[in-house]
């Protein structure tokens, strides 16, 4: 049964729920009694009730100030309160997976809900501004399903500045630190779209506390004063189309890991240091396309501290930062532009990267230890310039263009390398342990341009010191077993600090 309140609000229950249905004696008041429990209605407040089947689904229609809302789990734990279209509901059922299918439009509301249990968000042309907080905000923790119903287009945006609200009275400030927030884990799927306009001061666009994950549909975060999605535990992406532009992170999943295992991923960044996408552990990308463009100051494309592993994808990376200096011991430290960082190994296999750097010292591909490149096609071009300074033991020093760069070992066993560096004492290969090319069934393709003139860095005469530029230096063994490697240099074309050793292939 469904009783209809003048206010938009229906309120269902099951048959099998009522005892008993009575009124006052001057029939004005209705009272509903349900085991231990009686509801009382005014009749002036009543526009009808009707009779229909049961329903897993809270509607909830937006046009403009004001909301309509169809509850049939009002007798059941959940509680809608509508505030005009500011909208609060409060489940505290057991039972999980019910829907909220949120449709209409409003220049001034919400949706917040609070949920012992996990359930279902369906986004069915669904547009809500807030000006003073969070367009969608889930103080739940439990896991969040998001339906973006097929054919439908979606939008949110915040407000600049948020009002604060409290846990239970407590004057403990609720979290609130985005356009769609949650407590919880949120899972998008279905083939429509949604549109997030991030405009909160200090605040991302699309937020989860744990995990997100995008299984399909069109997600576009416009903008964002932080990160446009930023995962506190993971984010894992296995299809869709998603756009980001922000002023800080794109794509960050903090102290987790990334896994993107299909999809298209465009993203852009302005701020000094922000990423395009971003975590504390590993990185795995198959059978995507990714492409992202980073505009500040020693920022990375696709940085990560554990692994990080590409393979079947297709990436092309814009980087237009310059090298940061930052103050350590008796001088600075250099910090790079990059595209692909990693504090850890990087593999590469069946992969076509693209990688364009114009900033001051730009690196292409760096790893803090070992470079693996077993397949793939490999295009990095550098035109930024090197520079000289002081370093934190106070000695004049230098620093320079990059086109792949490893602290450890590098082994190229196949694929398609294309480097071209154009700035001053730029390098194409740069590997602080050894470097391995091919081996006895792999034969790699390397083409590596140097174009760029020493710079002075320090003494005079006899005594003075350049950096110059090279093709392929390395400060342990070179080793090439196979391959076709063509080098043009303004300098040094293959330069070790113990061996070089060939063993078959062409070089020239």
């Amino acid at each position: 049964m469904y009783i209809h309140k003048s206010d938009n609000i229906t309120l269902g229950i099951p048959l099998s729920s009522i005892d008993s249905i009575g009124f006052n004696s001057a029939s004005s008041v209705l009272f509903l009694n349900s085991g231990d429990s009686t509801t009382q209605f005014s009749l002036s407040n009543v526009d009808s009730i009707s009779f229909a089947d049961n329903s897993d689904t809270v509607y909830i229609n937006y046009d403009g100030n004001s909301v309509s809302v169809n509850n049939p789990f009002a007798f059941e734990g959940i509680s809608v309160v509508a505030d005009e279209a500011f909208i609060t509901v409060t489940s505290t059922t057991e039972t999980e997976n019910i829907n909220y299918k949120l449709s209409g439009t409003t220049d001034n509301g919400n949706f917040k809900i609070y949920s012992n249990t996990s359930f279902n968000l369906i986004l069915n042309g669904t547009n809500i501004t807030n000006s003073s907080g969070p367009a969608i905000n889930i103080q739940s923790k439990q896991q969040v399903s998001v339906t973006l119903v097929t054919g439908s287009t979606n939008s949110l945006t915040d407000g600049s500045s948020y009002s604060d609200t409290f846990v239970n009275g407590s004057g403990v400030s609720e979290d609130q630190k985005a356009d769609f927030y949650s407590n919880g884990t949120l899972i998008f799927s279905g083939t429509g779209s949604l549109t997030i306009n991030g405009t909160g001061e200090d605040k991302h666009g699309l937020y989860s506390k744990d995990f997100i994950e995008i299984t399909s549909g069109t997600i576009e975060v416009t903008s964002s004063s932080k990160d446009g999605i930023h995962a506190n535990d993971g984010i894992i992406i296995s299809g869709g189309i998603i756009t980001v532009n922000s002023t800080e992170d794109a794509l960050d999943a903090d102290a987790g890991y990334i896994q993107i295992s299909g999809g298209s991923i465009t993203a852009e960044t302005s701020d000094e240091g922000a990423d395009g996408v971003v975590c504390d552990g590993g990185i795995d990308i198959s059978n995507a396309t990714i492409n992202v463009t980073v505009n500040g100051a020693k920022s990375k494309g696709i940085k990560c501290d554990e692994s990080m592993t590409f393979n079947g994808a297709n990436i092309t990376l814009y980087t237009y930062g310059d090298a940061l200096l930052e103050a350590s011991g008796s001088g600075y430290d250099p910090s790079y532009c990059t595209g692909i960082k990693c504090a850890d190994v990087i593999t590469i296999t069946s992969t076509d990267i693209t990688i364009t750097s114009t900033g001051l010292a730009g690196k292409g591909i760096s790893s803090d230890a070992d470079i693996n490149i077993y397949s793939g096609n490999i295009i990095i071009t550098s035109t930024g310039n090197g520079s000289t300074y002081t370093n934190s033991d106070g000695v004049k020093d230098s620093y320079n263009s990059t086109c792949i760069t490893a602290d450890g070992n590098i082994n190229i066993i196949g694929g398609t390398i294309t480097t071209t560096s154009s700035g001053t004492a730029g390098k194409g290969i740069s590997a602080d342990a050894t470097l391995t090319i091919g081996d006895d069934s792999n034969s790699p393709t390397i083409s590596i341009t140097t174009q760029g003139s020493k710079i002075y860095v320090s003494g005079s005469s006899s005594d003075i010191s350049y950096a110059e530029a090279k093709a392929i230096s390395c400060d342990g063994a070179i080793t090439i077993n196979n391959g076709t490697i063509t080098i043009s240099s303004a300098d040094d074309g293959i330069k070790s600090g113990t061996s070089i050793t060939f063993n078959n292939g062409t070089t020239s």
